[in-house]
């Protein structure tokens, strides 16, 4: 049986990330992502090479920018680096960009990323939009 999706907790981190930009005339769409508290909804790991929650932020990305592939993504945030870096995507040692390539998200979306999760990912977007 999969546990429910905590939707309370979801619409919060929402309500309180548009209440945080409120007085803001304009916010780029990956500084929003980043300043939502996805801990309160999804356990955070380090994996191989990127955080769980740099992931799981970027698909999130990916779905509120309705870019389609996970090719396009890596080669978005590649080109964009300030937008990358705003989703969590660099080395901690030498603040370096470092984005995961097409099969690093395609991997983590099908073989790391429960199905809650992905749940969980897309009420996010669906409560932003």
């Amino acid at each position: 049986m999969r546990a429910t999706i905590p939707i309370s907790r979801i619409e919060k981190t929402v309500y309180k990330n548009f209440v945080s930009f409120k007085s803001s005339n304009s916010v780029k769409l990956s500084e929003f992502v980043a300043k939502l508290e996805l801990e309160n909804v999804i356990k955070d790991e380090e994996l191989i090479r990127f955080s769980k929650l740099s992931l799981v932020r970027a698909l999130v990305y990916k779905q509120l920018k309705e870019i389609k592939s996970c090719k396009t993504l890596s080669d978005y945030l590649k080109s964009h680096e300030d937008d990358a870096l705003n989703l969590g995507f660099h080395n901690g040692e030498t603040n370096s960009l470092i984005v995961p390539d097409q099969r690093s998200f395609s991997y983590f979306l099908v073989k790391k990323l429960a199905q809650e999760e992905k749940d969980v990912i897309d009420l996010l977007v669906e409560k932003i939009k």
